[in-house]
């Protein structure tokens, strides 16, 4: 199930885009640029019902509900309670959910949560990511689902410095409306980041009509921004975030507690800058799965395509390695078998965990089946 069309996926696009975006300073509406028969659906459908079932879902899916204009928290209760049915679209479920009533559901930061979109997005986007070092420019994914008029929380500038790729998946267009940030504030006679007496500006902005299949590139922290979804539509935003060098070390030491200990702080930095290079640049990992060493045998592995499985052999102790994976750090005894392993699926191979395998090749099997359900159930190969 393809997202982009065939000629965005390449690196000549993400060259172009930093020319059109003046290096993301700049919006820039890019028509048709996304394939029309990705099933968001089936997709978010799935999301919700897992939402509903799954407690740490919940925790990691930060979803916010809007019902005409306001946000209301007690309406996560209604979605976990009322997930959409097997023969219900999504716009008929928010129909009956929010009682007819404008809605919209905003899911913050899922890359962790829902692989169809994480996967095809880090792939896309794996060019752009790659002209960074690695804990510089981080990325996720937040979707906008519903029929809400203008966006709930009013014109407002973003003063986090995240750019914004917007992917509309339709059925039907959404407007965006930006003002210069510096006449926006000489017009409204306030220089706060929110305004909810915006109509009154609508004229004087310049608007873009976002139709299904379009990407839409919001720059960070620049304009003043409202959107307008009078008909039921899908949209996915990924961020994009350039973080300075103060701030890498800030995340890389809070990230420090977990790790081990009576290490300097270059090598904390690095290992964070390893962590993000595993997973593509993306804030969150995915969750965690159960699946143990059992459920693997005579299946077929491959890695999970952009995100690569760094093991770090300088940082042995006591005889074991780093590997990076999904943005985790997780320590593996030393192995043989475990190295061969993790290069092959590095090199995109595709490994049959048959008999024959492990005979031909003299690995070991408890050692490489053991590997496998760590490396799928952190997110870092497909089955």
């Amino acid at each position: 199930m393809k997202l982009f069309n065939p000629i965005e996926s390449t690196s000549h696009f993400w060259e172009q885009f930093l020319i059109d975006t003046n290096k993301l300073q700049e919006p820039v509406l890019y028509l048709g640029a996304l394939d029309l028969t990705f099933d968001y659906e089936s997709i978010f459908k799935t999301f919700f019902n897992k939402y509903s079932t799954n407690e740490a879902m919940r925790q990691a899916a930060k979803v916010r509900v809007y019902k005409e204009g306001l946000q209301d928290e007690s309406l996560l209760n209604s979605i976990k309670a009322h997930p959409p049915k097997d023969n219900e679209s999504l716009s008929s479920w928010g129909q009956a959910l929010f009682k007819g009533s404008p809605w919209c559901i905003i899911s913050d930061k899922v890359s962790g949560c829902i692989d169809e979109l994480t996967y095809p997005i880090a792939k896309w986007i794996e060019p752009l990511v790659a002209n960074y070092t690695p804990g510089s420019f981080v990325v996720d994914i937040s979707p906008y689902i519903g029929k809400y008029g203008y966006t709930p929380f009013g014109a407002h500038v973003d003063i986090q410095g995240v750019s914004i790729l917007h992917l509309h998946l339709g059925p039907n267009p959404k407007q965006m409306t930006l003002w210069d940030q510096d006449e926006f504030r000489q017009m409204a006679g306030s220089d706060a980041t929110v305004c909810h007496d915006y109509e009154r500006h609508l004229t004087k902005g310049i608007t873009y009509t976002i139709k299904a299949g379009d990407i839409f590139h919001l720059p960070a922290s620049t304009y003043y921004h409202i959107g307008r979804a009078d008909d039921f539509s899908v949209g996915v935003t990924i961020g994009l975030k350039k973080e300075p060098p103060h701030n890498i070390l800030k995340r890389a030491l809070k990230e420090h507690e977990s790790d081990s200990p009576e290490i300097s702080k270059s090598a904390i930095v690095e290992s964070y800058k390893l962590k993000k290079e595993s997973n593509a640049g993306f804030i969150r990992s995915p969750l965690l799965k159960k699946l143990s060493a059992f459920d693997f045998i005579n299946k077929q592995i491959r890695i999970a395509e952009p995100f690569p499985l760094i093991l770090d052999k300088s940082q042995k102790q006591n005889d074991r390695y780093c590997l990076f994976i999904r943005g985790r750090k997780l320590m593996l005894k030393k192995n043989q078998s475990v190295v061969e392993i993790i290069d092959m699926l590095n090199r995109k191979e595709t490994i049959l965990l048959s008999d024959s395998f492990f005979n031909n090749a003299n690995f070991d099997r408890q050692a490489v089946l053991k590997l496998v359900a760590k490396l799928f159930n952190y997110g870092g190969i497909l089955v």
